[in-house]
């Protein structure tokens, strides 16, 4: 998680078939905690706009773009 920080936009769960989107709020060795700020109108995801999702930092997987688009696309 080197280049995620607080205040960073990010996409969530990048290969769901609807996007989501929010901004990092906190960062913790155990947790990230973001808001959500943007999904999908068809997207009915349990989580709302404005809401924060508390993540698991284990395991979290953070890649910039180009690097999502060359390991899945």
């Amino acid at each position: 998680m080197t280049r995620l920080k607080p205040g960073v936009r990010v996409r969530l769960w990048p290969k769901d078939t609807y996007p989501k989107y929010g901004i990092v709020r906190e960062i913790t060795s155990d947790y990230i905690v973001v808001q959500l700020t943007e999904k999908h109108p068809q997207d009915y995801c349990r989580y709302q706009v404005g809401e924060l999702i508390k993540l698991p930092a284990q395991g979290l997987l953070v890649l910039s773009e180009q690097a999502f688009k060359d390991k899945y696309c």
